[in-house]
């Protein structure tokens, strides 16, 4: 169906972060020996895209009172100072009281930075000090955290070649957020991008971040990770953040403003799965190759490209993979969570709750990572995964990681105030067929005589 052109072959160029297996030593080796918190850590952030959508209801059968907004300065303010906080202020009005709320604001505006897209330089300092000092004060303290142009120097986000322009960007923002709300919480950073792993994981641009935190250390309050990929390599990616934050003299607390899986790049076939995403976003086909139809033989003829671990991440995959990916997907929320936790993220929030793409589009990376599908009126499965696991965790003040003496069995010990201790357990297995092994036999002595498990 028409030429593919100049598209890159199959793993051309393909940079896979943080493979099944870690080439250096154990990542379980870089969890903390006991973190402590003194509140509920775990949040649910929206999606990607809000237009006043209610969504309160949700947090509160979840169990949740801490989400996450994303906004983008062209649409707040159009030229000349008019500014517009519909979409604000019907987010502002969905929050209870006592929610906590973290506002993500990318500097994308075509008269103010010169590009719509997810974070470039500001043309004018003064004009963005306004606009961010405007939008902070509107909020009437309402809003405990801000946050500007997270994952930087990723594709797609603030260029990796304009670091001296991303901490000049970040020292205005802390100023503006600073000079509104005195009580506001500057976040940090938010890096998601590939990792290299020869013996040491270390991200790609370590250089970038490098100088990110050598010149604005004083000018943001905790420090922001992203968690996808291998859910095992968490301690790792945490521990290289908190290291660096050291090598320069000071220590921050550290929060996973998006945390989420399973990703595509996880399994087998993700360059194929990738290569064909790619294809269709970028438009490698002949002029005389409709687009639309381009589209829709990829789709339709996907599985003649991809492996079942890929095809899972489709709309239409079919019912046994569609609940083969569910059933992983649960676990992954457990597993994900609890090594974020013990890793001493002391603040994470779930991507996402509402996630409007359809999940047949053209790169369905996160698609089906949403907790509420709202344009079929659904929950998912995981809403529900999610539900009773912040239900156990309720009253969490500490968590730490219980050594079996068996690097494949894990076993966290959760200790919950008044309540009593919730020990959370798994085996580590391959993440697709590792449903197929049989059980196994673990024993561990439980100092009560009786115990429930769910």
């Amino acid at each position: 169906k028409g030429k593919r052109g100049q598209a890159p072959k199959p793993g051309e160029g393909d940079k896979s972060p943080d493979p099944l297996e870690s080439n250096g030593p154990d990542p379980l080796e870089y969890l903390l020996p006991r973190v402590e918190f003194d509140e509920d850590p775990l949040g649910v952030a929206y999606g990607p895209a809000y237009h006043g959508d209610e969504f309160n209801s949700y947090l509160q059968d979840l169990g949740i009172d801490r989400t996450c907004l994303k906004l983008y300065w062209y649409q707040i303010e159009r030229p000349n100072d008019v500014f517009r906080f519909d979409i604000v202020d019907a987010f502002l009005d969905e929050l209870d009281p006592e929610d906590e709320a973290l506002v993500v604001v990318f500097t994308s505006s075509m008269w103010g930075a010169g590009n719509l897209g997810k974070g470039d330089p500001p043309l004018d300092y003064a004009e963005y000090y306004e606009f961010i000092h405007t939008l902070v004060s509107h909020c009437q303290g309402r809003v405990k955290y801000w946050q500007r142009d997270s994952e930087p120097a990723t594709p797609g986000h603030w260029d990796a070649l304009l670091y001296e322009e991303y901490v000049a960007t970040q020292k205005e923002f802390n100023r503006a957020v600073k000079d509104a709300d005195p009580n506001a919480v500057v976040v940090g950073c938010g890096y998601t991008g590939y990792w290299t792993n020869n013996g040491t994981m270390a991200p790609e641009v370590a250089a970038f971040l490098d100088y990110f935190f050598a010149n604005a250390q004083n000018d943001f309050d905790v420090l922001d990770l992203h968690l996808y990929y291998n859910q095992y390599t968490i301690p790792t990616r945490v521990n290289w953040f908190r290291e660096k934050m050291q090598l320069y003299g000071y220590e921050k607390p550290i929060y996973a403003a998006e945390f989420g899986g399973p990703h595509p790049q996880q399994f087998d076939g993700w360059e194929e799965f990738q290569y064909i995403c790619e294809c269709i976003k970028r438009g490698y086909w002949d002029d005389d190759v409709d687009f639309e139809e381009h589209l829709r033989y990829v789709i339709d003829h996907k599985d003649e490209f991809l492996t079942p671990e890929q095809l899972m991440f489709f709309g239409d995959c079919g019912e046994v993979l569609a609940a083969k990916r569910d059933r992983i997907h649960a676990r992954d929320i457990v597993q994900r969570a609890m090594l974020t936790l013990a890793a001493g993220v002391e603040k994470a929030w779930y991507w996402n709750l509402h996630a409007k793409w359809p999940n047949r589009g053209p790169n369905p990376l996160f698609g089906k990572l949403r907790l509420v599908d709202v344009t079929e009126d659904k929950i998912e499965p995981a809403y529900y995964n999610f539900q009773r696991m912040t239900g156990m965790l309720d009253g969490i003040s500490a968590v730490s990681l219980v050594d079996t003496g068996v690097r494949e069995n894990l076993l966290f010990q959760v200790e919950r105030g008044e309540y009593n201790d919730l020990y959370v357990a798994w085996e580590k297995r391959h993440l697709f067929t590792g449903e197929d092994d049989p059980a196994i036999q673990f024993e561990w002595a439980f100092p009560w005589s009786a115990v429930k498990v769910t």
